[in-house]
């Protein structure tokens, strides 16, 4: 009504008289309606940034069908297809600060979701927060971010045949959803931001959407809050130039993925297929993701770490003060070595990758028929593999303008010719990319001075840390003495760290360079002639006695590539072979998450070709193989990292038998400051198969470390696969 006032009067000014209130009624009103509008639903400091009369106008022009079918009618947009997921997204970046959207909408056939999703990225769920109105079938409501349900109320507010208006909010760290004017939910907002600065209207049964408003604020509150979307490249997607040789994005849908899940569908050119069973639920806060649990699983927790002080920057002196502390633990892999079982993985007192990260491992010695691990006492079966190159240090938001000085070390055990060695690399992790290709980098290949920048600005698109190459491999063997595992060789080092780096054509910075034992190591050449041999052309670990997971080869150009889409931000791998005697590749796409990718090679000496799109969802780092009988697993990693889940097939081709392996609802560390922080999960999986069981090793939120055993017994038990030309 105050709105409707000032419109009629803008042209004609204040005219006229107010019963009661004389000549200067008009005014009085003006500055009473002025007053209450504070405390009404455009508060002054409120800027409307977008509104539009959904019945009018070009649907294609503002908004992107992501999923569903829609048509545009007299009411507005409406979604026509029945019982499946509906999204729309508009194309304009509207999601900034204090965000507030109004919308009106009509449930027709059936009640149920009149919904929101607001900062989402090329329409991922996951990192934008869901405000669903009228849920699962009009029986709930709720608040969800990061696949976590944040607030809930069983109620059914939609009334079939009835326009509603919808209003979701985020300011001062909250987020709240108001339906026809009652408040009827809250929740906190997340501190890591949302995914994308992008809005989606979304709807599961026929719906109509007739009109939409969105305001913007500053709040200072929410400062800490941004989204860490790449506005650029969004756009770029939104207006279907980014990949101009992309399939429909509708296939990356997480909302069609759940239908495609539910209905075994297979993807044109994948080469598996999932089959679960009814019960799943992969992308709601469903623990264990409906899948029932494998019998006969026992989990460990390996390392428990204390925090760290050593960082210089924070008034440390720049040495660990044990194996025992150091926040931040990632990168394992196990190693089976003279009836031992050794994890080895990355450590740092607070940071992935962070100056000064060192090699550390845990080792555990086999009882019966190696079905049970001894772990011993922490200090004695923790040993420091390889330690810091430089004083420890926090990861910089600002990076030096002249100098690196974030040298890390990375590393893994592994069995040459029945010995124990030790092969490692320094790297730096220094700078920022607005590209994934740049992210990998080496010397003397300095990267475009438009895809660098010396600081982490995520709001402008500058958060992908940059991987030096410093040409500084270095070997080691290792063995067991008195019963601990101790070096038995020198070190020796292959190449030589630069004194500086061209990082963009024309512009050096110098390099800090390591300290010991790296700065004293022997040349490779100087290395006994056993030792390079073992190194160069040794053989791995017996597969009769264990079966490690193998490493796919990819030619250089396919190597990040995903064929579906264009993204070339493929990473991490895991391999199986089919029953037809074909390889497998399972991989993540950094750029768009949610499922795994796959491609097939006929024999081990192929490369890989580009991957292709699966609807096995997952994130990280998968694990795969094969079992004794030649049935082939995958384990995966789903729900924000929260879930270890295994698949399996017979072929290699169909998996029709999943179970739920570990859940863990931990939250992110607060403490972490620099470096976006992950869900408390299992993530990252490193496997190897001996004593009749699948053995993998694995970091909780990149926090903890910990160890599953999932017998092969079990899985096979559990499959209960008909006989062989059973019915």
């Amino acid at each position: 009504m105050i709105t409707g006032f000032l419109n009629m009067n803008k042209k004609k000014g204040f005219q006229g008289t107010v019963p009661g209130l004389g000549v200067f009624g008009p005014w009085i009103v003006f500055l009473l309606m002025a007053v209450f509008s504070l405390g009404a639903e455009e508060k002054a400091d409120w800027k409307l940034v977008y509104e539009r009369d959904l019945s009018k106008g070009n649907l294609i022009k503002d908004w992107m069908v992501f999923s569903g079918e829609w048509s545009q009618t007299a009411d507005g947009i409406k979604k026509v297809n029945a019982d499946g997921n509906g999204c729309l997204i508009l194309r304009l970046p509207v999601v900034q600060n204090a965000t507030k959207i109004t919308f009106v909408a009509r449930a027709e056939a059936k009640a149920g979701d009149l919904s929101l999703l607001m900062g989402t990225a090329r329409g991922e769920f996951e990192r934008a927060a869901f405000f669903g109105f009228g849920s699962s079938a009009n029986t709930k409501n709720k608040i969800i971010f990061n696949a976590h349900e944040l607030a809930k109320t069983k109620k059914s507010l939609i009334k079939k045949g009835t326009w509603h208006e919808i209003t979701a909010v985020r300011e001062k760290g909250k987020l709240s959803l108001t339906i026809d004017g009652k408040l009827v939910l809250t929740a906190d907002d997340d501190p890591y931001g949302m995914g994308g600065p992008y809005i989606g209207l979304y709807a599961w049964f026929p719906a109509t959407f007739k009109s939409i408003r969105v305001w913007r604020r500053a709040d200072k509150v929410l400062r800490k809050f941004q989204h860490r979307g790449v506005a650029g490249k969004e756009e770029q997607w939104l207006k279907g130039t980014y990949y101009p040789n992309r399939v429909p994005w509708l296939k990356t849908a997480f909302a069609d993925y759940h239908e495609l899940m539910k209905r075994g569908i297979h993807l044109t050119k994948s080469p598996l297929k999932w089959i679960p069973p009814e019960t799943v639920s992969i992308f709601r806060p469903t623990p264990g993701l409906g899948l029932p649990a494998l019998p006969g699983v026992e989990h460990t927790i390996t390392y428990d770490p204390k925090p760290c002080k050593a960082s210089v920057n924070e008034g440390g002196n720049g040495k660990y003060e044990s194996v025992l502390h150091g926040r931040y633990n990632h990168h394992q892999i196990i190693t089976v070595f003279k009836h031992r079982l050794i994890v080895n993985w990355t450590n740092h007192a607070n940071d992935e990758n962070g100056p000064g990260q060192r090699i550390l491992a845990r080792v555990g010695r086999f009882r019966k028929n190696r079905t049970v691990v001894d772990w011993g006492k922490p200090l004695e079966t923790i040993i420091e593999l390889a330690p810091a190159a430089v004083p420890v240090r926090r990861r910089p938001v600002k990076h030096d303008p002249k100098k690196i000085v974030e040298i890390a070390c990375s590393g893994r055990l592994h069995v040459k010719n029945g010995r124990l060695y030790f092969s490692g690399r320094l790297f730096s992790t220094h700078g920022y990319t607005n590209e994934f290709p740049y992210r990998s980098a080496k010397p003397g290949r300095p990267i475009p001075a438009k895809n660098w920048n010396d600081n982490y600005e995520p709001e402008k698109g500058w958060d992908k840390d940059i991987f030096w190459r410093l040409n500084f491999n270095y070997y080691q063997q290792w063995d067991f003495k008195d019963g601990k595992l101790v070096p038995v060789s020198a070190m020796y080092v292959k190449g030589k760290i630069p004194d500086k780096i061209e990082v963009t054509p024309g512009r050096f910075k110098t390099v800090l360079q390591p300290g010991e034992p790296y700065a004293s190591a022997k040349q490779f050449d100087q290395a006994p002639e056993q030792f390079k041999n073992d190194i160069l052309r040794g053989k791995g670990p017996d597969n009769k006695k264990e079966i490690y997971e193998t490493h796919a080869n990819y030619a250089s150009a396919a190597a990040r590539l995903a064929s579906a889409d264009g993204t070339n931000a493929l990473a991490h791998q895991a391999e199986y072979q089919r029953a037809d005697g074909k390889w497998v590749a399972i991989r993540d796409n950094l750029a768009v998450a949610g499922f795994y990718y796959a491609q097939v090679r006929d024999t081990r000496k192929d490369f890989y070709p580009p991957a292709h799109l699966t609807n096995l969802p997952g994130v990280a780092d998968p694990a795969a193989g094969n079992l004794k009988n030649g049935w082939s697993w995958i384990l995966g990693n789903a729900r924000s990292r929260r879930e270890m889940y295994l698949v399996l097939s017979r072929d290699g081709i169909v998996f029709d038998r999943s179970w739920s392996i570990l859940t863990i609802e931990g939250e992110m560390d607060k403490t972490f400051k620099n470096y976006i922080g992950k869900y408390g999960g299992p993530q990252y999986f490193a496997s190897v198969m001996t004593g009749g069981s699948i053995w993998v090793a694995y970091s909780i939120g990149k926090r903890k470390e910990g160890v599953t055993r999932i017998p092969m017994k079990a899985i096979i038990n559990a499959a209960a696969y008909p006989a062989k030309g059973a019915k």
